[in-house]
């Protein structure tokens, strides 16, 4: 499977492989207190924390099974990151 491919698209949904160029938004997430709430309370992720731990767990992926790993959700009309799974 290519890096760029999606691993599924729906009408409304596409889900890819998560980018080094999602790290904003995944950062945001993880900043959010209504997302936090349901992770671990509520608090946020510290910067420094994200960027050497978080992230790059989320870029891994294994080329025997290209299909585990972490996933981007984003609007198939506007390419907007949505989510991760």
């Amino acid at each position: 499977m290519n890096k760029t491919e999606h691993l599924l698209e729906t009408k409304h949904l596409r889900l890819r492989r998560i980018a080094s160029n999602d790290a904003d938004a995944l950062f945001a997430l993880d900043n959010n207190p209504e997302v936090m709430r349901w992770l671990n309370g509520g608090a946020a992720t510290p910067r420094d924390v994200f960027d050497k731990n978080i992230l790059p767990t989320f870029l891994q992926y294994d080329k025997k099974n290209p299909f585990f790993g972490f996933w981007a959700i984003e609007g198939k009309a506007d390419n907007d990151f949505l989510g991760w799974v």
